[in-house]
């Protein structure tokens, strides 16, 4: 018996489901892990947000307090008059008086605000006025490179920034950022003056580091144009702040959310900020591996429940499959071998249900497999004892074919005889006989339609020497239909059957009527005699016997059972013989057989 070559086993139809689970389960996981992700990158960019704000809002704290030296001129008349004159105009005693009052101003807002270490204001003609005793030498003058690379003044901008530098400020080294900003007038569109004030670097940089230790959760950088003034992780490797400056930029022009860029050579999400008033950028960053580490610590539980779930599955569909297949492919193999079995009448094994561990689904299979094995194996036997009787009666009839050829002269002299004296009726019946003994007994088990009905008019011909004048035969039988195949001697032991019972009782006139008609690739024979018809309930136990096979010895003539079971076994179950009756009218023997392709089965 040859297997399919696609056909997997249920253990591996399983399997195959339990990993078909397990990639749905892991897609479900991803899906869900990257919306996590995608959750937690907007929590952290809105941090990363207002953290941004927060350092902004600090620096624009710090240049709040250099407001005060920036409008210093506006609280007092004399200080502004002083920076808006040249000494042609000024009082030698009252610019004294007014100069000290200014640097005085200078030096107590210096020590008020603390974000400013020094103050020195520079009018147009080139005064100089401070908050500290001495300025290094070259002091304003590279404060006016700073000035010159600048394109101009601009009345909304606080001032313009320098880059970090060190400065000696009261004997005391500082690492500072000079904010250079022009001191306006308000009937003038041109400054009077211009006021250069050191930050003190150092304290920011201080805040920063203590803010950088609160908050672990991400880093951040401080940028200007032309240098990285802070970095949380300055001990990683130092960074291409131009780089940075760049896609700071470019976040700012696109508007765009958030990006991801390389920082310390770590693929991190950014976040940028650029304060207006100094133009720095607060660039804050956080490692991509390290927001997926903390999505899947939250989702540690998840995972190690979903893992355990897969496992457990996985394990158990395993044993299940085991278990179910194991005895289905038992099952399997012992029907195979069973299909592979060739001999002919050899009865079908059952499957033993000790040899197995079945489950009550697979008890039911081989509880169905054993009840066909059974069915079949009586099949068998009752083929077997068909068989055997078929043998038997073939003998019998062999018994019986004693020197036909004897039998035929025999009777053949006797209808001689009869002519040479005359005796009517006498040859006729000799012929007859004769016709009919040799037609049974010529070997073929296929004839014509009108072979078979010339046959059927020979006994008839008998019968009616025996009773004249008391029958009546019609054969309506169209033309096209005499030549179809039908089985031989089938339709005698009928017409027998209405001699024998349907004429008992006497009438003026016997008619027995044989017609045939096509239904379909079927033919069907009508046998109909007006004789004493059956009795209903005893026409339908004989056509329920007909059809199932059984109680024929109690409901069913010799004649009738044995053309129908020859019907049934030549053509198949849906052929055979058919009876309706009406008590005292008529009866009608229905014989239903398929219409025979030339050449199949007999030969005539």
């Amino acid at each position: 018996m040859k297997k399919a070559k696609s056909a997997r086993t249920i253990q591996q139809k399983v399997l195959s489901g339990v990993g078909m689970l397990f990639a749905c389960s892991f897609l479900a996981f991803v899906i869900f892990f990257l919306q996590s992700y995608r959750q937690e990158v907007d929590i952290e960019l809105g941090h990363m947000k207002s953290y941004n704000r927060q350092l902004s809002m600090d620096i624009d704290r710090v240049v709040d307090t250099t407001s005060s030296f920036r409008y210093l001129h506006f609280s007092d008349d004399k200080i502004r008059n002083l920076l808006c004159s040249d000494d042609s105009d000024i009082d030698p005693e009252g610019q004294k008086k007014t100069e000290k009052d200014l640097e005085k101003s200078l030096t107590l807002l210096a020590d008020m605000g603390k974000d400013v270490l020094r103050a020195v204001i520079v009018t147009n003609d080139g005064r100089i006025y401070k908050s500290v005793e001495e300025i290094e030498n070259g002091y304003i003058k590279r404060m006016n490179v700073l000035l010159t690379q600048e394109k101009g003044w601009e009345k909304k901008k606080a001032g313009y920034f320098s880059p970090i530098h060190k400065a000696t400020i009261n004997m005391v080294e500082h690492y500072v950022v000079s904010m250079v900003s022009p001191i306006w007038n308000v009937a003038q569109d041109e400054p009077i003056a211009v006021i250069y004030l050191d930050l003190d670097f150092d304290k920011l940089r201080n805040q920063w580091y203590e803010s950088a230790k609160m908050n672990q959760s991400f880093s951040f950088m401080i940028l200007s144009e032309k240098q990285m003034l802070f970095d949380s992780e300055e001990n990683q490797k130092k960074e291409n702040y131009q780089r940075l400056i760049k896609e700071s930029k470019d976040i700012i022009e696109s508007g765009e959310k958030d990006k991801i860029v390389k920082v310390h050579g770590r693929v991190c999400v950014i976040s940028v900020e650029q304060n207006k008033d100094t133009g720095w950028y607060f660039l804050q960053y956080m490692p991509v591996a390290k927001l997926a580490g903390r999505i899947l610590s939250n989702m540690s539980v998840l995972v190690l429940i979903l893992v355990g779930v897969i496992f457990i599955t996985i394990t158990g569909s395993y044993v299940l499959a085991k278990n179910v297949s194991s005895p289905v492919r038992e099952l399997s193999q012992f029907m195979g071998k069973v299909a592979d079995v060739s001999e002919e009448g050899k009865e079908i094994a059952l499957f033993s249900k000790r040899e197995t561990k079945a489950t009550e689904e697979i008890a039911q299979m081989i509880d169905s497999y054993n009840a066909m094995a059974k069915r079949i194996n009586d099949n068998i036997i009752k083929d077997y004892i068909l068989k055997l009787n078929q043998k038997q009666t073939e003998l019998k009839m062999l018994q019986f074919q004693i020197n036909p050829h004897f039998l035929y002269n025999a009777l053949n002299t006797i209808s001689s005889i009869a002519q040479l004296q005359e005796v009517d009726y006498i040859p006729e019946i000799a012929s007859g006989l004769s016709d009919m003994f040799r037609y049974n007994i010529d070997g073929r088990e296929i004839v014509t339609l009108r072979e078979e009905l010339t046959q059927t008019e020979n006994y008839m011909g008998i019968q009616k020497i025996r009773f004249p004048e008391r029958f009546f035969v019609e054969i309506l039988v169209e033309e096209e239909l005499m030549e179809c195949r039908v089985l031989k001697f089938i339709l005698q032991p009928i017409v027998e059957n209405s001699y024998k019972y349907g004429f008992a009782e006497k009438k003026k006139k016997n008619i027995l009527r044989i017609h045939s008609y096509r239904d379909e690739s079927n033919i069907i024979i009508v046998i109909e005699d007006n004789g004493a018809g059956i009795d209903e309930n005893k026409v339908k136990k004989i056509n329920e016997a007909l059809a199932g096979e059984r109680g024929f010895e109690t409901a069913a003539g010799i004649g009738i059972r044995n053309v129908n079971a020859r019907i049934k076994n030549y053509y198949g179950e849906d052929c055979g013989v058919r009876l309706e009756s009406e008590p005292g009218n008529f009866t009608r023997v229905y014989l239903k057989i398929r219409e025979l392709p030339f050449g199949e089965k007999g030969e005539i």
